[in-house]
C-alpha cells in the first residue's frame, strides 16, 4: 500500500529496476562481444588485462546510471505524475 500512497517511491523503484535490467543487458552484450573476439583470435596474444582496465570506467558509468540517474528520473516522474 505504501507504493500507492507514494508515487515518487514507486517511480524510483521502477527506475532502479530498469537500470538493473539495462546494466545486466549491456554487460552481457559486451561479454559476448569479447568472447567472440577471443574465440576469433585464439592464436594471437590478446591483452586481456588492458581490456579489463579499459572496461572499469564503462562499468562505473553503467552503475551510476543504473543506481543513480534512472531512479532519480523515476522519482521525479513519479512526483510529477502523483500530483
Amino acid at each position: 500500500m505504501a507504493l500507492r500512497e507514494n508515487p515518487a517511491l514507486a517511480g524510483a523503484l521502477i527506475g532502479l529496476g530498469i537500470g538493473l535490467v539495462k546494466y545486466m543487458f549491456v554487460l552481457s552484450m559486451i561479454g559476448g562481444a569479447v568472447g567472440r573476439e577471443i574465440k576469433d583470435n585464439a592464436s594471437e596474444d590478446l591483452d586481456l588485462a588492458g581490456f579489463a582496465a579499459r572496461m572499469r570506467p564503462i562499468r562505473r558509468a553503467l552503475l551510476v546510471v543504473a543506481f543513480g540517474v534512472l531512479p532519480a528520473v523515476g522519482f521525479i516522474a513519479g512526483s510529477l505524475i502523483g500530483k
